[in-house]
């Protein structure tokens, strides 16, 4: 496994050079979290859905009929 940290931290620095080692440690910290947090909230809510009680909606094809 690579150092994650380590390439969004080398790659921000490419695109912010004149931050300091602190500052970039903070944006990189702030970043790994906010994806973190996103992908937790995702996989709560992906939990949560039941697929048995999800209704579709009737399709008709081009003649009306239903599919």
């Amino acid at each position: 496994m690579t150092d994650t940290y380590s390439l969004l931290k080398n790659e921000l620095k490419v695109y912010y050079p004149d931050v300091t080692d602190a500052e970039l440690n903070e944006i990189t910290n702030r970043l790994v979290d906010f994806y973190t947090i996103g992908a937790k909230a995702i996989y709560e809510a992906e939990k949560e859905v039941n697929i048995e009680t999800v209704q579709l909606p009737d399709i008709d094809d081009s003649n009306g009929k239903r599919l």
